[in-house]
């Protein structure tokens, strides 16, 4: 369970890496040795390597791609999780962005996923989720609230309330 953990991490770090540059040969002794000391196998600069672990502390909101990613992330996480249901195509779902970015921020204590229904159809299909966007709230690997799920466009304040009453206490 937890070689999935570290794998989907290693996952999502590759390709944080890939996109602001970084060498990743060897990747896994970069990972390794990267956070602790020094990194040997690296061959960016010092200041490269600084951003991108700037960059991947600031990384608060996980992309959920795959059905094992599902799994391990969410319905393994030791921490409470909402996970947004949604589609490029949604015009909703994107109002919905920026107050799922900032309750990211705020409330740490929450693991914060997005699912695009158009891409892991087959999650979208098992919860039977019918429109977009849907929030499904996750604790010890089990949905709360799920007869009476958050749907569509709603107030920050709202969801914020909905989010500490079903996930923190």
């Amino acid at each position: 369970m937890k070689t999935k953990k570290l794998l989907m991490l290693s996952l999502a770090t590759a390709s944080l890496l890939t996109m602001s540059g970084c060498c990743n040969s060897k990747f896994c002794d970069w990972v390794s040795s990267c956070y602790k000391k020094a990194c040997k196998m690296c061959k960016c600069s010092d200041s490269k390597k600084a951003s991108v672990k700037k960059a991947a502390a600031n990384q608060s909101i996980l992309s959920i791609e795959s059905h094992d990613a599902f799994q391990a992330q969410i319905l393994e996480s030791e921490k409470p999780v909402v996970v947004k249901l949604q589609a490029a195509w949604c015009g909703a779902c994107q109002e919905m962005e920026p107050v799922f970015k900032k309750l990211s921020t705020q409330m740490p204590e929450i693991t914060f996923a997005v699912l695009d229904i158009d891409q892991v159809g087959e999650i979208a299909k098992k919860y039977s989720i019918t429109g977009v966007p849907t929030f499904l709230l996750f604790k010890d690997g089990k949905e709360v609230r799920s007869d009476n799920r958050v749907l569509g466009v709603i107030e920050e304040e709202a969801f914020r309330d909905i989010l500490e009453e079903s996930l923190l206490k």
